[in-house]
């Protein structure tokens, strides 16, 4: 008569060849999430600029300023801006101005280093 053997787990291949698969899977999501801090401190930085932008320009015509009237954020506190300082950009930490230029849209302090951090009034804020 012929025993059937016993199965007492898997094999060494077999676990090879799942840890091997399980290690590409890791791989594969975190190449995916590595540009993701990138991306949110970009929109986070546009974002910003965007405010910067609606309060100056709300300010501007309520005032009957003409283009090219500088604004302190003095001026924009608390009633059009919901910080009594514009802040820094997230990705470097560079304070951004609080003078700004009515006419003129905001500029991140750091866009030398990260070109993305660009946001004029024509363009979305989309990705």
């Amino acid at each position: 008569m012929h025993k059937p053997s016993l199965s007492r787990g898997f094999t060494l291949i077999e676990m090879l060849i799942v840890m091997s698969i399980l290690g590409v899977i890791t791989l594969m999501g975190i190449y995916s999430l590595s540009g993701t801090r990138a991306r949110i401190y970009a929109q986070d930085c546009r974002s910003t600029l965007q405010m910067l932008h609606t309060a100056i320009s709300t300010f501007a015509i309520e005032r009957h300023l003409v283009r090219g009237a500088g604004v302190h954020m003095t001026n924009l506190y608390p009633r059009f801006f919901p910080k009594p300082t514009p802040g820094t950009c997230p990705a470097s930490g560079a304070a951004y101005t609080s003078q700004f230029t009515y006419g003129t849209a905001p500029v991140c302090p750091s866009v030398a280093l990260y070109t993305n951090h660009v946001w004029s009034p024509s363009q979305s804020l989309s990705l």
